[in-house]
């Protein structure tokens, strides 16, 4: 961003003309002689003039150097040096003043009692020449400074506005000039800045002979959709007796450029049950302008995630793209509510703990133990002994004890592998192989011992999966269902 003291430079650089043109004397010689110029006029009310020169030595060796002025009656020379050393290459400035003192023809006049002031008389006129030599170690340059003396006419007051050309912006103000001419005091003036038929400016300013010339500038807002203006600065001075006024003006035309700028400011809030960022948008730029922003929404984090805005997904993104006109404020806001994220852990838990209390207060001791696992090479598994044992541990009697097994249908039971008790109920399916057992008054410390010998008759190579086994107990009229997983049978 250009700041406004480079644009004042700016303005400067391109608004104030050269002053000076340059003469080198004896350039191509053992040293060179540069002056700004060689006559000079000043007025009567003033005689003070001043001349610059540089000195180069072109040798490659040391030079002694030596300024000759001859006096002049009615004149003070002041000079730093007359005499200076100047190694090979290097170059010194300097200058001379002529001041006139008080043989020139003055005038006494008397202000207060204790106080005669003297000064030039009004009609005063003269020329004067100042030969000088500039002497090197071999070599003398020669100059004659002139000076002409005239008698100050009293001029109009004049104002002359300028106005820079550079582009305009909210961030690259409007700069001018004002420059104050023939000013004997101070004068006031309003200086009133257009740009289109809009005021920029309008303000009261005082110029002096001290302070005659101003750089000034006027922020260009983002109103200004960029374009072509014309800019005008307008000087107006009215009359000492109130009855007139005097206008000067400057006009141009500038260009107002695009300028995008978006100013963001982010909060963020945390809660236990939600976590929200909110960001405040505004455009301050001259043409409408889009925000984008991306944000984390991954896998997990994407069902707790919502806005006040819509926005495209991608990879794992939250993409936003809010538009926004010439300043205009809009406000983003985002959150994760883990309020779902909390409930659904709750039920979670509510469930675990329930199956936790349902398999805690099952009254029966379940032992599921598989054995005696034959495999063959190239078929797999090919039989498998199986044993339940269960005891009434906690229930002083259990009316009805109903414990229901099943197996894949591709395994068979084995004739005659029945150990002490045989299912009452037997079904086979074409998915599964189910078997029932049914006891009557199951007292407390009883206990039974189930088991059979599986047999698999395709020869699945593969791991054995058998479901889990089901205890259906019924206590003082009411039935609960209990579950005992069996292990894996690996193939």
């Amino acid at each position: 961003m250009i700041s406004k003291k480079l644009i004042f430079l700016i303005c400067v650089i391109f608004l104030v003309p050269s002053i000076f043109s340059t003469n080198i004397y004896n350039q191509q010689g053992d040293f060179s002689v540069q002056i700004d110029k060689l006559k000079q006029k000043v007025y009567n009310d003033d005689i003070n003039v001043e001349y610059n020169f540089v000195v180069k030595n072109n040798l490659n060796n040391v030079q002694n150097f030596r300024v000759i002025i001859p006096n002049q009656s009615g004149w003070n020379i002041v000079i730093e040096e007359r005499d200076f050393l100047l190694s090979s290459g290097s170059q010194k400035e300097f200058s001379v003043k002529f001041v006139a003192n008080s043989d020139f023809d003055y005038s006494p006049s008397i202000v207060s009692p204790d106080m005669i002031q003297i000064s030039q008389k009004e009609n005063y006129r003269g020329f004067f020449q100042f030969p000088m030599a500039i002497l090197g170690e071999n070599q003398e340059v020669s100059l004659r400074l002139d000076v002409e003396i005239d008698k100050r006419e009293k001029l109009p007051v004049e104002f002359e506005p300028r106005i820079s050309s550079a582009r305009l912006s909210p961030i690259s103000p409007l700069g001018y000039t004002i420059t104050g001419l023939n000013l004997e005091e101070p004068k006031n003036v309003i200086v009133r800045v257009q740009l289109g038929n809009i005021i920029l400016s309008e303000f009261e300013e005082t110029f002096s002979q001290e302070s005659n010339y101003k750089v000034f500038q006027a922020d260009v807002s983002s109103d200004f959709y960029p374009g072509i203006y014309d800019a005008k600065v307008i000087i107006r001075k009215i009359s000492d007796d109130g009855r007139s006024a005097r206008e000067w003006s400057e006009e141009r035309k500038l260009e107002v450029v695009k300028y995008e700028n978006l100013i963001e400011r982010e909060s963020f809030h945390k809660s236990f049950f939600k976590d929200t960022n909110i960001i405040e948008i505004r455009n301050l730029g001259n043409v409408e302008a889009v925000y984008q922003r991306e944000v984390p929404r991954g896998f997990f984090s994407k069902f707790f995630f919502s806005s006040n805005s819509e926005f495209d997904k991608e990879s794992g993104k939250a993409i936003f793209n809010i538009e926004l006109e010439r300043g205009e404020t809009k406000q983003l806001e985002y959150s994760y509510n883990y309020l779902a994220l909390y409930i659904l852990l709750l039920v979670i838990i509510i469930i675990v703990s329930y199956i936790y209390y349902r398999k805690m207060s099952n009254p029966l001791d379940v032992e599921t133990r598989i054995y005696g696992v034959k495999r063959v090479e190239h078929e797999g598994v090919k039989s498998l002994k199986t044993k339940i044992g269960f005891e009434n541990i906690k229930a002083d009697e259990i009316e009805e004890l109903r414990v229901v097994f099943r197996m894949p249908s591709y395994l068979n039971i084995k004739d005659g592998s029945f150990l002490l008790t045989e299912p009452q109920h037997v079904l086979k399916g074409k998915n599964q192989y189910k078997m029932t057992w049914e006891f009557k008054k199951f007292e407390m410390n009883d206990s039974r011992i189930i088991g059979f010998t599986m047999v698999n008759t395709r020869g699945v190579l593969g791991d054995i999966k058998i479901p889990d086994l089901e205890i259906e107990v019924k206590i003082g009229g009411k039935i609960r269902k209990y579950y005992q997983s069996f292990p894996i049978v690996r193939g």
